[in-house]
Protein backbone atom coordinates (compact mmCIF):
# COMPACT_ATOMS: atom_id res chain seq x y z
CA UNK A 1 0.00 0.00 0.00
CA UNK A 2 1.33 3.45 -0.89
CA UNK A 3 1.84 5.77 2.04
CA UNK A 4 -0.40 8.79 2.14
CA UNK A 5 1.47 12.06 1.52
CA UNK A 6 1.78 14.51 4.39
CA UNK A 7 -0.15 17.22 2.52
CA UNK A 8 -2.97 14.88 1.47
CA UNK A 9 -3.22 13.45 4.99
CA UNK A 10 -3.37 16.97 6.44
CA UNK A 11 -6.12 18.07 4.06
CA UNK A 12 -8.06 14.87 4.68
CA UNK A 13 -7.93 15.24 8.46
CA UNK A 14 -8.83 18.93 8.28
CA UNK A 15 -11.92 18.14 6.23
CA UNK A 16 -12.84 15.22 8.48
CA UNK A 17 -12.39 17.33 11.62
CA UNK A 18 -14.89 19.90 10.39
CA UNK A 19 -17.43 17.23 9.46
CA UNK A 20 -17.08 15.29 12.71
CA UNK A 21 -17.33 18.55 14.66
CA UNK A 22 -20.54 19.49 12.86
CA UNK A 23 -22.26 16.09 12.80
CA UNK A 24 -20.52 13.80 15.27
CA UNK A 25 -18.99 10.39 14.59
CA UNK A 26 -22.27 8.73 13.61
CA UNK A 27 -23.41 11.57 11.38
CA UNK A 28 -20.45 11.36 9.00
CA UNK A 29 -19.80 8.71 6.37
CA UNK A 30 -16.68 7.79 4.44
CA UNK A 31 -18.43 9.12 1.33
CA UNK A 32 -19.03 12.50 3.02
CA UNK A 33 -15.33 12.88 3.76
CA UNK A 34 -14.30 11.71 0.30
CA UNK A 35 -16.67 14.20 -1.34
CA UNK A 36 -15.10 17.08 0.57
CA UNK A 37 -11.78 16.24 -1.06
CA UNK A 38 -13.19 15.16 -4.44
CA UNK A 39 -11.86 11.66 -3.82
CA UNK A 40 -13.61 8.41 -4.50
CA UNK A 41 -14.66 6.33 -1.53
CA UNK A 42 -12.21 3.66 -2.67
CA UNK A 43 -9.45 6.25 -2.91
CA UNK A 44 -10.04 7.36 0.66
CA UNK A 45 -10.20 3.80 1.98
CA UNK A 46 -6.86 3.16 0.29
CA UNK A 47 -5.29 5.46 2.87
CA UNK A 48 -7.63 4.99 5.85
CA UNK A 49 -9.34 1.58 5.79
CA UNK A 50 -12.12 2.52 8.22
CA UNK A 51 -14.00 5.56 9.44
CA UNK A 52 -12.88 4.70 12.96
CA UNK A 53 -9.23 5.10 11.96
CA UNK A 54 -9.94 8.50 10.41
CA UNK A 55 -11.81 9.58 13.52
CA UNK A 56 -9.02 8.41 15.81
CA UNK A 57 -6.47 10.34 13.74
CA UNK A 58 -8.70 13.45 13.90
CA UNK A 59 -8.94 13.17 17.70
CA UNK A 60 -5.18 12.72 17.97
CA UNK A 61 -4.63 15.87 15.89
CA UNK A 62 -7.09 17.77 18.10
CA UNK A 63 -5.30 16.63 21.25
CA UNK A 64 -1.94 17.59 19.73
CA UNK A 65 -3.36 21.04 19.01
CA UNK A 66 -4.53 21.45 22.61
CA UNK A 67 -1.32 20.02 24.06
CA UNK A 68 0.76 22.45 22.03
CA UNK A 69 -1.12 25.45 23.40
CA UNK A 70 -1.17 24.02 26.91
CA UNK A 71 2.59 23.45 26.88
CA UNK A 72 3.21 27.01 25.71
CA UNK A 73 0.96 28.43 28.44
CA UNK A 74 2.59 26.34 31.17
CA UNK A 75 6.11 27.19 30.05
CA UNK A 76 5.48 30.93 29.78
CA UNK A 77 3.49 31.32 33.02
CA UNK A 78 5.29 31.96 36.29
CA UNK A 79 3.16 29.64 38.42
CA UNK A 80 -0.20 27.91 38.91
CA UNK A 81 -2.25 31.12 39.07
CA UNK A 82 -0.88 32.45 35.80
CA UNK A 83 -1.26 29.02 34.22
CA UNK A 84 -4.94 28.72 35.17
CA UNK A 85 -5.76 32.21 33.90
CA UNK A 86 -3.73 31.57 30.75
CA UNK A 87 -5.76 28.45 30.04
CA UNK A 88 -8.95 30.39 30.71
CA UNK A 89 -7.96 33.08 28.19
CA UNK A 90 -7.00 30.48 25.60
CA UNK A 91 -10.41 28.82 25.84
CA UNK A 92 -12.06 32.19 25.29
CA UNK A 93 -10.21 32.79 22.03
CA UNK A 94 -12.33 33.57 18.98
CA UNK A 95 -10.39 31.33 16.63
CA UNK A 96 -11.85 29.01 13.99
CA UNK A 97 -9.68 26.00 14.85
CA UNK A 98 -10.45 26.24 18.56
CA UNK A 99 -14.19 26.49 17.83
CA UNK A 100 -13.97 23.42 15.60
CA UNK A 101 -11.94 21.42 18.12
CA UNK A 102 -14.29 22.44 20.93
CA UNK A 103 -17.29 21.24 18.95
CA UNK A 104 -15.45 18.02 18.19
CA UNK A 105 -14.76 17.42 21.88
CA UNK A 106 -18.38 18.03 22.81
CA UNK A 107 -19.46 15.61 20.08
CA UNK A 108 -16.96 13.07 21.40
CA UNK A 109 -18.45 13.33 24.88
CA UNK A 110 -21.89 12.69 23.42
CA UNK A 111 -20.83 9.81 21.17
CA UNK A 112 -18.17 8.15 23.32
CA UNK A 113 -20.49 6.17 25.65
CA UNK A 114 -21.72 4.19 22.65
CA UNK A 115 -18.14 3.23 21.82
CA UNK A 116 -16.78 2.99 25.37
CA UNK A 117 -16.42 -0.79 25.34
CA UNK A 118 -14.23 -0.59 22.24
CA UNK A 119 -12.17 2.37 23.49
CA UNK A 120 -8.97 1.49 25.30
CA UNK A 121 -8.51 5.00 26.65
CA UNK A 122 -10.01 8.46 26.45
CA UNK A 123 -7.66 10.68 24.46
CA UNK A 124 -8.64 13.76 26.47
CA UNK A 125 -7.55 12.22 29.76
CA UNK A 126 -3.96 13.60 29.59
CA UNK A 127 -5.28 17.11 28.95
CA UNK A 128 -7.58 16.97 31.98
CA UNK A 129 -4.79 15.44 34.05
CA UNK A 130 -2.49 18.35 33.19
CA UNK A 131 -5.00 20.92 34.42
CA UNK A 132 -5.72 18.82 37.49
CA UNK A 133 -1.99 18.76 38.31
CA UNK A 134 -1.83 22.56 38.05
CA UNK A 135 -4.71 22.90 40.50
CA UNK A 136 -3.26 20.39 42.95
CA UNK A 137 0.15 22.07 42.83
CA UNK A 138 -1.52 25.41 43.51
CA UNK A 139 -3.30 23.93 46.49
CA UNK A 140 -0.05 22.50 47.85
CA UNK A 141 1.54 25.95 47.53
CA UNK A 142 -1.32 27.52 49.48
CA UNK A 143 -2.57 29.49 46.48
CA UNK A 144 -5.83 27.68 45.76
CA UNK A 145 -8.80 26.78 47.92
CA UNK A 146 -9.36 23.07 48.68
CA UNK A 147 -11.85 22.55 45.88
CA UNK A 148 -12.25 19.14 44.27
CA UNK A 149 -9.89 19.68 41.33
CA UNK A 150 -11.64 17.63 38.65
CA UNK A 151 -15.11 18.87 39.59
CA UNK A 152 -13.91 22.48 39.37
CA UNK A 153 -12.24 21.79 36.01
CA UNK A 154 -15.46 20.40 34.52
CA UNK A 155 -17.47 23.37 35.81
CA UNK A 156 -15.14 25.95 34.28
CA UNK A 157 -14.34 23.97 31.15
CA UNK A 158 -18.04 23.29 30.61
CA UNK A 159 -18.79 27.01 30.72
CA UNK A 160 -15.90 27.74 28.36
CA UNK A 161 -16.91 25.02 25.91
CA UNK A 162 -20.53 26.19 25.84
CA UNK A 163 -19.35 29.73 25.13
CA UNK A 164 -16.97 28.68 22.36
CA UNK A 165 -19.45 26.53 20.48
CA UNK A 166 -22.00 29.36 20.74
CA UNK A 167 -19.68 31.92 19.12
CA UNK A 168 -20.77 31.39 15.47
CA UNK A 169 -24.42 31.91 16.47
CA UNK A 170 -23.62 34.91 18.67
CA UNK A 171 -21.63 36.46 15.84
CA UNK A 172 -24.65 36.27 13.54
CA UNK A 173 -27.01 37.64 16.19
CA UNK A 174 -25.02 40.77 17.03
CA UNK A 175 -23.10 43.53 15.32
CA UNK A 176 -19.28 43.37 15.63
CA UNK A 177 -19.12 45.79 18.57
CA UNK A 178 -21.77 43.94 20.59
CA UNK A 179 -20.18 40.59 19.73
CA UNK A 180 -16.77 41.72 20.95
CA UNK A 181 -18.40 43.03 24.11
CA UNK A 182 -19.84 39.54 24.75
CA UNK A 183 -16.39 38.01 24.32
CA UNK A 184 -14.70 40.54 26.64
CA UNK A 185 -17.39 40.21 29.30
CA UNK A 186 -17.28 36.44 29.18
CA UNK A 187 -13.54 36.47 29.88
CA UNK A 188 -14.01 38.94 32.73
CA UNK A 189 -16.82 36.96 34.33
CA UNK A 190 -14.95 33.66 34.03
CA UNK A 191 -11.90 35.20 35.67
CA UNK A 192 -14.09 36.62 38.42
CA UNK A 193 -15.54 33.17 39.12
CA UNK A 194 -12.06 31.68 39.29
CA UNK A 195 -10.84 34.45 41.59
CA UNK A 196 -13.78 34.15 43.99
CA UNK A 197 -13.87 30.36 44.04
CA UNK A 198 -10.28 29.25 43.63
CA UNK A 199 -7.89 31.91 44.87
CA UNK A 200 -7.27 32.04 48.61
CA UNK A 201 -5.92 35.57 48.29
CA UNK A 202 -7.88 37.57 45.74
CA UNK A 203 -5.19 40.25 45.77
CA UNK A 204 -2.68 37.85 44.21
CA UNK A 205 -4.04 38.36 40.69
Amino acid sequence: MNKISHSTRELLLQAAEVLFAERGFYGVSITDIANELTLTKQGLLHHFPTKEKIYLAVLEEAVTYLDGHMSAIIEQAEGPIEQIFGICEFFSTVEDRLICVSRLLVRELLDNPKRAKQSRKWLLAPFLSTVETILINGQKQGLFAPVHAMAFIFQILGAQQYFIISLPTLKKMHDPEAFQSHVDNHIKETKRIIEKTLLLDNELH
